[in-house]
């Protein structure tokens, strides 16, 4: 299985890269203009002429990428990425309830209010803290430790930080998935509601209502009155539908990891598994259109047909046919394994000399390839017959101390060596490597774009 894609940078050439799925290591790299049919249909024909045409080819939604694989390999298996898939799908039904949502919590100003409600109760605790000698208290209860508190103003402005804190920490309902996948304005919203509700419970005890200081019923008045905005309660409640339909269609193509950094999950999935997936989209299609039939509410049925078009468009080519499936014990699903490789690249580069100058780096840096010698497998028609591989991140890594970036010939003749020659800088890269490894077209096969 291959993994194309491409990357660039305002001002840049794009980068074209194929990936083998299973070993994870790059076939080719390419600059190119833009990700267009003709270029990217040649960059994949070079590459099968190498080593062989691909069994299965993973590609985001673009209509070019599809269209460059039909007209390199008329009549192959290519298939669309599940997370380019569920993350389009995501952003087309969020886009509606996020812009009005967005927009009414601008127009109230909420957040500027209760920020300069924060500002003016941390200066007053702090003040009594050091004119008062009132001691703070709640972070003790909160760790655990037990204290004899009697309730006081003071005591009531912690609680109301507390509770700010608390709302303004909303992020952290998500998973560092990056929108769609943490919809961090639904999430913000639902700490007001669950915020107000805790207000209210303290409020309703009459001894706690007689000390707590009039900024605390101020809050909770703001909090009510944006809750009960008309406009507020429509988003919100369009918001939840969409997020509701994005859960039901994640949860039915399985797309959930337990790593650290899930945009870079391969989301791969057994052979046992992936007719149920396919069954499950195709019930779960039938259960959105007859919610659809059903729906009275104009936008909540624009979010059943957002959804069904996705999924009458692109559904039946995200999981790759019965015969092939077979043949694949583990099914990869995903083109993040080549975008994982992209962010590492330019990470590397960020961390040398900031973001500012990545665009520089792509002007610089050569396309290049790795050759893998044939004279050591001179069958070795296939990737999968060559044991041979050279990782381009760790290329990468190898490069992190260079100074400037600029063609790596440059940086080897200054040094010392030629163009494939016996240079430091090559040497250094390419020293734990064993076997027969030749570069050329000036560089090497870098995965940067």
């Amino acid at each position: 299985t291959w993994l194309i894609d491409g990357t660039l940078e305002p001002g840049s050439l794009t980068f074209f890269g194929v990936k083998e799925a299973k070993e994870g290591f790059f076939l080719g790299s390419w600059k190119i203009p833009t990700e267009n049919e003709e270029d990217i249909s040649h960059c994949l024909t070079e590459t099968a002429n190498e080593y062989g045409k691909p069994d299965r080819i993973l590609h985001d939604l673009s209509e070019r990428m599809d269209n460059a694989c039909s007209l390199a390999f008329p009549n192959s298996l290519h298939n669309f990425c599940n997370y380019h898939f569920l993350a389009n799908m995501g952003k087309d039904l969020y886009e509606m309830p996020q812009a009005e949502l967005s927009k009414r919590l601008r127009a109230i100003k909420l957040q500027v209010s209760l920020k300069n409600q924060r500002g003016g109760q941390t200066q007053r605790l702090r003040k009594a803290v050091s004119e008062e000698n009132i001691s703070l208290a709640l972070s003790d209860l909160l760790s655990g430790k037990e204290m004899n508190i009697c309730w006081s103003e003071s005591f009531g402005r912690e609680v109301l930080l507390a509770l700010h804190s608390w709302f303004l920490d909303y992020a952290d309902d998500g998973h560092r998935q990056g929108f769609p996948f943490d919809p961090y304005l639904l999430y913000f919203h639902r700490r007001i509601v669950v915020a107000l509700e805790a207000s209210n419970r303290l409020l309703s005890c009459s001894t706690i209502r007689e000390k707590m200081p009039k900024v605390f019923f101020n809050f909770c008045q703001q909090l009510e009155n944006y809750l009960l905005d008309p406009i507020i309660c429509r988003a919100a409640s369009l918001y939840e539908k969409a997020n509701n339909i994005f859960g039901r269609v994640r949860s039915t193509l399985r797309l959930f990891t337990s790593r650290s950094n899930p945009m870079h999950d391969l989301y791969e999935l057994s052979s046992d598994s992936q007719e149920e997936v396919k069954n499950a989209l195709g019930t779960l299609r039938n259960e959105l259109y007859e919610e659809n039939i059903k729906c009275d509410d104009p936008k909540e049925y624009n979010l059943y047909e957002i959804a069904l078009a996705h999924i009458d468009k692109y559904g039946a080519r995200l999981l790759p046919s019965d015969e092939f499936s077979s043949r694949d014990e583990i099914l990869v699903r995903t083109t993040n394994g080549i975008e994982s490789d992209w962010s590492s690249g330019k990470r590397i580069r960020r961390q040398t000399h900031g973001r500012k100058k990545l665009t520089r780096d792509f002007q610089a840096l050569q396309a290049g390839r790795v050759e893998i010698g044939k004279r050591l497998h001179p069958k070795a028609e296939r990737v999968d017959q060559i044991p041979l591989v050279v990782s381009v991140v760790a290329l990468l890594e190898h490069f992190r101390n260079v100074e400037h970036a600029r063609p790596l010939h440059a940086v080897d003749e200054r040094r010392g060596g030629g163009v494939g020659g016996n240079g430091d800088l090559y040497r250094r890269g390419l020293g734990d490597c064993q076997g027969d490894v030749r570069l050329f077209d000036d560089g090497v096969a870098l995965g940067l774009g």
